[in-house]
């Protein structure tokens, strides 16, 4: 190990990270699950009015409107305005907010780790941070500027640069399925755990990503 390194510290720092780690996965699984139960709410908003309306009326059609105050209040403040069909889609198993929560998800988890946790693990190691480098998140910056820049669409050059990251398609929008997110999750964990073991630590076994919240 280098002759810098502080051990208790690597795995103090270590710690941090994924508990941040954990902290914005928990947000996902929370959002993801508060996702299906609005749109299975609307679902059954409809089934309990449909017979208030002449038969073969597509309900999906019908505003569904988002706001502030009560919608009988002249002074509310509508803040959105879509309709139920698209409501209920995009909060689905797989819709657009799913899909959507997974690319923040890995900007967020890339940038908390550039930004702050990075120069503190580099630190206890006794390196310049410039020095301390990992595949996975190498990739992670890849898939990230797909996702800033060019509205999560993968493109053919971060395809040929990926080192461990596999399964993306040239063109197409980065759908990140639960068992994806779980993965990568996962993966960042192991790298963080492997760098102290590295270092002559024993391994923190940083495996688990069940939340109860």
């Amino acid at each position: 190990m280098p002759s810098g390194t502080d051990l208790q510290l690597l795995t103090d720092e270590v710690a941090a990270f994924v508990e941040v780690v954990d902290n914005l996965y928990g947000v996902y699984l929370d959002a993801g699950l508060g996702f299906m139960a609005i749109a299975k709410q609307v679902c059954e908003g409809q089934d309990k009015v449909r017979g208030e309306f002449p038969p073969g009326t597509d309900l999906d059609a019908l505003p569904q409107f988002i706001g502030r105050g009560s919608p009988n209040d002249a002074g509310n403040v509508m803040q959105h305005k879509t309709t139920q069909g698209q409501f209920k889609a995009r909060n689905a198993k797989g819709g657009h907010n799913q899909v959507l929560l997974g690319q923040m998800l890995l900007v967020l988890l890339y940038e908390h780790w550039e930004s702050e946790h990075r120069a503190r693990v580099a630190a206890a190691i006794g390196i310049p941070r410039k020095d301390l480098k990992a595949s996975l998140f190498g990739d992670l910056r890849l898939v990230r500027n797909d996702i800033i820049h060019c509205r999560g669409i993968i493109q053919e050059k971060t395809i040929e640069k990926l080192e461990v990251v596999q399964g993306l398609v040239v063109g197409e929008v980065l759908r990140l399925s639960e068992d994806a997110v779980e993965e990568t999750v996962r993966a960042i964990k192991r790298v963080l755990d492997n760098l102290v073991v590295e270092h002559g630590g024993e391994d923190p076994k940083h495996r688990t990503v069940w939340r109860v919240r």
